[in-house]
């Protein structure tokens, strides 16, 4: 019991989340964008919690709207110079 104890313990602790910046660019190929992207989203810190996500994803691109090779439209969240200037959070 003392093992569990110290688990949950550790649960309760705050985890940082990750910041993930995706860098798109006309033509990208879809799933080199959301095979990563499925990953890193169904990621938890506490694979029982669905609230204890792991990642934080961000989408940049020199337009609001990119298209990939596979005529998919993505919406950016951020251009490239916002981008740049947040590169240290």
């Amino acid at each position: 019991m003392g093992s569990t104890a110290a688990n949950g313990a550790a649960q309760d602790k705050e985890v940082e989340v990750i910041k993930v910046l995706f860098a798109l660019h006309e033509g990208f190929h879809l799933l080199d964008f959301t095979g990563p992207l499925s990953v890193l989203n169904a990621t938890r810190h506490n694979p029982k919690d669905s609230s204890s996500e792991a990642f934080d994803c961000t989408f940049a691109a020199g337009s609001q709207g990119v298209m990939s090779g596979q005529g998919v439209m993505v919406q950016a969240h951020i251009d490239w110079k916002e981008a740049k200037e947040r590169i240290d959070e």
